[in-house]
Parts: C-alpha cells; structure tokens; sequence
C-alpha cells in the first residue's frame, strides 16, 4: 500500500503518520512548576521550562507543548515506541516551532527515525492547547 505524498514541490517527501492532540490547560494551572518541578523536569527541557515560564499565562505554553510532544509520539507510531518526554519543542528565529529528539535517546530509537523530519503546529486559547504533528520521511 502506498503511502500518500506531500502534493507540488516536495515530491522528495513523504508522509509517515500524523497526530493530533488537545490539552486542558486547567491541568497546567492545578499543577504548576512551582508545585511539581519533578514532574516538569521529566516532560520538558530547560529551554521549554524558561520559555513557558518567561510568558503572561505559562500554563498555555506548557499544554502546548505537551501536546505537540503527545502528538509526535502518535505521528511516529508506525516506525518507534516513544513517549511525550522523549520530544523537545523548540523555535526558529522567526518563532515557529519545531521538534527534536532530547539527548539520551537510544541509538535504535535515533536510527529509526533517521532521515525523518517532524511539521508541526501549536495554538492555544484561554481553555485549550492543540497541536498537530506531521512527520515526513525525507527522500533524496
């Protein structure tokens, strides 16, 4: 069966999985870094920690990106067993985000996704956080 591909000039990419998540952010709000830094330290980078931190509402930017990392986790489904802490969100220079595998990720898991590239976007509003993940395998 084949999988379908990303339409016009991207003929070199194809699609592997998708994921979509949504996150109450109420459950960032009743369990704030404050009250449950193991927890954060385990889901999220320092960079994502000092980012969402440094924001007016941090509860949104963590649910955010929680589930942009639940989302991978579903899109990378066909290839690898990962799990949420096992993604990082990061930003461009123009503030778009991306993902990419923490540190200590194992060698099988890394290869596995090897020549992989994850499409992502987040949004969130006063209740809710989503994200969805669209990982590609990148062909030359």
């Amino acid at each position: 069966m084949n999988r379908p591909s990303l339409a016009g000039e991207n003929q070199h990419r194809q699609l592997v999985g998708v994921g979509v998540d949504v996150v109450d952010v109420a459950d960032f709000e009743r369990i704030s870094y404050e009250s449950n830094p193991r927890f954060y330290s385990r889901c999220f980078t320092e960079a994502e920690i000092t980012y969402c931190q440094s924001r007016a509402v941090p509860a949104r930017h963590f649910a955010a990106r929680f589930a942009a990392k639940e989302a991978a986790v579903k899109a990378a489904g066909a290839i690898a067993t990962l799990l949420p802490w096992h993604f990082e969100v990061t930003r461009s220079g123009s503030g778009s985000p991306s993902l990419r595998l923490r540190e200590g990720i194992d060698k099988e898991r890394r290869s596995l996704l090897a020549g992989h590239r994850a499409y992502v976007s987040l949004s969130h509003v006063e209740a809710l956080a989503t994200a969805v993940v669209m990982l590609c395998e990148e062909r030359v």
